[in-house]
């Protein structure tokens, strides 16, 4: 079995430009499933930005351009303005299908074709617009290939004026053709990071700091286990019904900057609670619909009591849902977390679909809503023939999405 991976946007190459320096390190173990074996074990991949400035590092890169296809990566002059409607609406020169003719060439060396893993942000012009655009046709042509969208949440204290707007339309699309949605809010990281990393004062967490954490969270939810082939239905089958389809993956350690080191876990249990203890929520105990806890340990002493001890903290943090009684599995394997990390031991993730996932969307829904009561910037989406009637649809969609959580729980 074997996915295509589509990057899109700045967001959605920088994480990506991460991961892929993680994954090869980590090579022959991922072969085949996200690398293709006819082409010189290539990167199943296609990079897609309206600007060349991050995708050229793929290929200026000396330790990763021999893994990446040059005619998978597409780029234009003229970027997207932050503009969810200029993204999805102009296509020049065919842009989107020249992508698609791609996408569907690599989908056809897979062995077993099982979907996408498309990585992009919400709040911007490319990967939000542009990005919404390709979701809505590769569905069309792939209807029952499976696709997860892994997506970055902008900072409600803003980091566009459009980004609201920008981030409702992409949720309504997301609703619209996506099978599972994995979440990674930059305020979020930006608290977490410092509980995963070393007893070092830290002056600040930078950009790479929150790519490097999320893809160390990719690499333990898609590479469970060596012997296995990855597969995305597994992280499909934790979105039960359709509405209910956005997920949140915490992961311990932190194992990528040097300087940032996780030295200081040295008990499977220190890893395990620091991970869990990334968990935030608001007010009152959340409810989880449905997790899966990943963990990694090279020795088998602790398997005897981890299953028991991992669903004891999952209790302390969520209450569960009345009608799932298969919320929590757990997938625990027992070999080395990370070839390229000998020194470390055990790995710990936890990817779950909770009600915790209302309050970005909250957030997005009550400000956009606010602007666009007082008509402000509408004039930038009505130059691309968006009226009223599409922002009414999408605040329904994240309402409709909202509302199903709440719901659910009953």
């Amino acid at each position: 079995m074997s996915f295509t991976t589509l990057q899109v946007g700045q967001a959605g190459n920088q994480i990506g430009l991460e991961l892929w320096k993680l994954l090869r390190k980590e090579i022959p173990e991922y072969a085949d499933t996200m690398f293709d074996s006819l082409n010189s074990e290539k990167a199943r991949c296609v990079l897609v930005d309206t600007e060349p400035k991050v995708v050229n590092k793929y290929i200026e890169d000396d330790t990763l351009k021999e893994f990446f296809k040059k005619e998978n990566i597409f780029s234009t002059e003229e970027g997207r303005g932050n503009n969810w409607a200029f993204g999805y609406t102009y296509v020049e020169d065919s842009f989107d299908e020249k992508i698609l003719d791609c996408i569907r060439h690599e989908a056809e060396n897979c062995d077993f074709y099982e979907g996408m893993l498309m990585i992009h942000s919400i709040a911007g012009g490319t990967g939000s617009g542009l990005g919404s655009r390709l979701m809505e046709k590769f569905k069309d042509q792939y209807g029952k290939a499976k696709l997860i969208n892994v997506v970055v949440w902008p900072h409600p204290s803003g980091e566009t004026p459009l980004q609201n707007y920008n981030s409702c339309f992409t949720t309504s699309f997301l609703q619209k053709y996506s099978d599972s949605v994995i979440i990674f809010e930059n305020e979020s990281m930006l608290k977490l990071i410092p509980k995963c990393i070393d007893g070092k004062k830290v002056h600040s967490i930078s950009m790479k700091n929150l790519n490097e954490y999320i893809s160390v969270c990719l690499k333990n939810i898609l590479t469970p286990c060596s012997d296995e082939k990855i597969s995305l239905y597994d992280i499909c089958e934790l979105s039960p019904v359709p509405q209910l389809k956005l997920l949140s993956c915490n992961s311990n350690p932190f194992i990528f900057n040097e300087e940032l080191s996780c030295d200081k876990f040295k008990e499977w249990q220190d890893i395990i609670t620091t991970g869990f203890n990334q968990i935030t929520h608001l007010k009152g105990t959340p409810y989880l619909v449905s997790g899966k806890t990943y963990c990694r340990y090279k020795e088998t002493g602790a398997f005897d009591t981890l299953p028991s001890h991992l669903t004891k903290k999952v209790n302390s943090k969520y209450k569960s849902v009345s009608w799932s009684s298969t919320a929590l599995t757990h997938v625990l394997t027992n070999e080395t977390p990370f070839y390229s990390q000998k020194s470390c031991p055990f790995s710990f993730a936890f990817l779950s679909n909770s009600t915790i996932s209302t309050r970005p969307l909250k957030n997005i829904l009550k400000y956009g809503r606010s602007k666009f009561k007082s008509k402000a910037y509408l004039h930038w989406y009505d130059k691309y023939g968006m009226g009223e009637e599409e922002f009414c649809e999408a605040f329904r969609y994240v309402d409709e999405t909202v509302e199903a959580y709440e719901k659910g729980i009953l």
